[in-house]
């Protein structure tokens, strides 16, 4: 949900496009900061599952559309550092899912 989340905001919401998830309700749940709290059911997951699937193959062809013309800028405190323009959010966007899997990665091996 977190990635969900933070690809809309980044993608989407930074560029003055509206965003195909329900941000306020996953603000709560999925924003910046938050924690798992072992309260998602199999209908939730698989809801994410399915949104995860559809947003990368939507937000490509959107960028091949051309519908991103604006970019308001974001800071992120955590990463220190700025993004400006589409193509870096594109480029925060990936090392912020790499960063994410790194981590899932590491708890699945027990290494965190």
């Amino acid at each position: 949900g977190h990635i969900l989340l933070s690809q809309q905001f980044l993608i989407y919401f930074f560029s003055d496009q509206p965003i195909s998830v329900n941000a306020e309700e996953m603000m709560k749940k999925y924003g910046s900061g938050s924690l798992p709290d072992g309260k998602t059911n199999q209908e939730e997951v698989d809801e994410l599952i399915t949104l995860l699937k559809e947003s990368t193959p939507k937000m490509v062809e959107d960028v091949g559309k051309g519908i991103f013309t604006t970019y308001k800028g974001y800071h992120s405190d955590y990463f220190g550092i700025s993004v400006n323009n589409i193509e870096e959010a594109l480029y925060f966007n990936n090392m912020h899912e790499a960063f994410h899997l790194g981590v899932m990665a590491a708890q699945k091996t027990g290494l965190s």
